[in-house]
């Protein structure tokens, strides 16, 4: 039976891809698309990370979930909440593979913190993991909750990065830590998806879209994409296995911004 690996690109765009595609810098994304099945897809309104991620495992659009940006605005009580995967009320993909017998691994989702048993594995990620200070987060990441040591321990990993990078003048250490995450994200979810012998696992790269929001087309984002098109050669090269490459929504240049 075919297993299934899904690539969640946070805040793709062919707006991006398709020069580096033309120019052969991504020769396994351009392989993917010419031997498989590819096209534009809408996302869900408002088109963010959160709450789209959600649109996609569990079926429904933000009306359905409940949920509809990053933050709940309390108006009677002077209040902001930041959302998180305990607000929403909706199985998901997971639920339905499990009820199937299948095992599932999900690795750095965003809207699943705090993270929730699931037959497999859930690492969380995404700005809804956080505790104390906005994007710091140290334990209580994953379940079981035992992976969290192995994780740290074998491939030093870590839900932020540190330092977090806060402008677009900033491309040494900040840029480098963003990249060697992918990089991890992508050798869990290969080595787990090995060597428990999983029916499917999703990953998704949020700080993919960070770099786009700071540095759109320019160097660190380039250098980015490079990485995700060598992993995913490595992935379509997996036996036995779907691959399936998506993204939560879209991005674009900016061209104004208004004041009010």
């Amino acid at each position: 039976m075919s297993r299934t690996f899904v690539v969640g690109l946070d805040g793709a765009s062919w707006l991006l891809a398709d020069p580096w595609i033309e120019s052969g810098e991504l020769p396994n994304l351009e392989a993917l698309r010419e031997t498989g099945t590819w096209g534009e897809s809408r996302s869900c309104l408002p088109p963010v990370t959160f709450p789209n991620w959600k649109c996609y495992s569990a079926g429904k659009n933000p009306g359905g979930l409940g949920v509809y940006w990053f933050e709940r605005v309390d108006l009677a009580a002077g209040r902001i909440d930041v959302m998180n995967g305990g607000d929403f009320r909706s199985a998901e993909l997971w639920d339905y593979l499990n009820d199937a017998g299948q095992t599932v691994g999900v690795v750095n989702m965003p809207t699943m913190y705090p993270p929730r048993a699931i037959d497999g594995f859930v690492v969380c990620g995404g700005p809804d993991a956080v505790e104390g200070e906005y994007r710091s987060i140290d334990s209580g990441y994953t379940h079981p909750p035992e992976l969290e040591a192995r994780l740290e321990r074998t491939y030093d990993y870590r839900v932020h990065p540190n330092p977090l990078l806060s402008s677009n003048s900033e491309r040494g250490e900040e840029v480098d830590e963003i990249l060697r995450l992918i990089e991890t994200r992508f050798r869990v979810a290969v080595d787990l998806f090995e060597e428990e012998d999983l029916d499917l696992v999703h990953v998704t790269l949020f700080y993919l879209n960070v770099l786009q929001h700071f540095f759109w087309d320019d160097e660190p984002t380039r250098r980015a994409w490079a990485i995700v098109d060598e992993w995913l050669g490595r992935i379509a090269d997996l036996e036995d296995t779907n691959l399936i490459v998506m993204s939560d929504h879209g991005c674009a240049p900016t061209r104004a911004e208004f004041y009010v």
